[in-house]
């Protein structure tokens, strides 16, 4: 097996060592799409698990076009978990599509495009902060997070109080250790993308 189907086009999978659309060694992403190549990169730097996770990030990205940035890590990430919690992965899928390693050539592109994108503004799936009070529990009785308004706003405080519980307040959470590093994941990523606040030490940790 080699390369992945999608839409009828084989997309080939390399792997680099390099920083993706990163200037001074810095690396703005850590997965990218060429659709002019057919080409998927992944950062080869990463733990093979979470090289397989930004791969689905980009299938998603490529099998549906259009979707913002935010809503496409929300899904990626929990397709991700709920597969490989059901055992539906396969075993070293990184490694059985994987194509080689990209070629400096092909890098040196690649980053010109992926430097243009860092430019413009990225649109997200949740882009809106409310500040309003909250009330609610942060978590469904699945375990999801519910920190979204009924407008579709983030709330701010629905999103500290569901890090909190991550890390033990209120009682804390129960959940498997897997979901638990999924949902730290996607509220790491509500910090950063929505809330544009630092991240906990601890939600960072815990996501890893």
């Amino acid at each position: 097996m080699s390369g992945i189907k999608i839409d009828g086009q084989t997309f080939s999978v390399k792997l680099t060592t390099e920083p993706i659309g990163g200037e001074d060694g810095e690396r703005s992403f850590i997965g990218q799409s060429d659709e002019a190549t057919n080409t998927i990169v992944i950062d080869g730097t990463m733990p093979e698990s979470r090289q397989e996770e930004v791969l689905l990030h980009e299938i998603v990205h490529l099998a549906v076009s259009g979707l913002p940035e935010g809503l496409v890590r929300d899904l990626s990430v929990g397709m991700y978990g709920a597969l490989r919690e059901n055992g539906l992965l396969i075993e070293g899928m990184i490694a059985l599509v994987s194509d080689g390693d990209v070629t400096p050539e092909d890098m040196a592109r690649l980053n010109k495009e992926s430097n243009k994108q860092a430019e413009k503004p990225v649109m997200m799936g949740m882009f809106r902060v409310s500040e309003q009070s909250w009330d609610a529990p942060a978590f469904n009785e699945g375990g999801g997070l519910t920190v979204v308004e009924p407008s579709g706003a983030v709330n701010r405080m629905a999103a500290h109080l569901a890090a909190a519980q991550l890390q033990g307040a209120r009682g804390g959470v129960t959940m498997a250790a897997g979901r638990k590093r999924m949902i730290a994941r996607q509220l790491a990523g509500i910090y950063r993308d929505t809330l544009k606040e630092p991240l906990p030490k601890a939600l960072v940790e815990m996501g890893r």
